[in-house]
């Protein structure tokens, strides 16, 4: 009496009218506390709309770093911006839902929160080459292999997005042919 697996994921709102969108995995208490007090005084809530980098601490700065760096490979400066350590970071591309304690702590941000507005208004605009472009300027890291290794991991990177329409409707967010084409070569290896 199971009922059958879906091909793909879909967003809460394609199934049920959503009352108020509060991203995070899970939300920050304090915007669910706010997110309630509007819905219950009818007014809209007060959430910012600015990326995960607008909490954030770490400083960016322009260094040497030739190659990208796994968060779990080798040890980080807390003072400094993981692109400026080649480490991929995606606070400047996420909706800061989330008060930025991953990177307080040594974790880069993984996107949780969904894209920032301004990947979701303009649609020239996609997360892998912000970052890339980002990343490149602060590093030595080509810009090339920073979109390889995104779409290379991208089911990693855009697990907490990937049923979000916004990706979907992207002309350059091609993920399922990245998931294909890293399947196909996991098969040859």
């Amino acid at each position: 009496d199971v009922p059958k697996l879906l091909e793909g994921n879909r967003p809460l709102d394609s199934e049920i009218d959503v009352d108020l969108y509060i991203p995070g995995c899970p939300p920050h208490a304090a915007f669910i506390f706010e997110g309630l007090m509007a819905l219950l005084r009818g007014r809209e809530p007060k959430i910012g709309r600015h990326n995960v980098c607008f909490n954030c601490t770490r400083t960016m700065v322009k260094t040497e770093v030739g190659t990208i760096r796994r968060p779990f490979e080798g040890q980080d400066d807390p003072e400094i911006c993981f692109l400026s350590q080649g480490c991929l970071c995606f606070g400047s591309v996420t909706l800061d839902r989330c008060m930025a304690p991953c990177m307080q702590v040594g974790v880069p941000c993984f996107s949780c929160c969904g894209p920032s507005e301004a990947i979701i208004l303009e649609p020239q605009k996609d997360v892998r080459t912000e970052i890339a472009e980002r990343m490149a300027h602060l590093t030595r890291i080509p810009k090339e292999a920073i979109v390889a290794e995104i779409e290379h991991n991208a089911k990693t990177h855009f697990a907490y997005a990937m049923a979000s329409p916004v990706f979907r409707q992207k002309p350059t967010f091609l993920l399922k042919k990245w998931v294909r084409e890293e399947t196909s070569k996991g098969a040859q290896a």
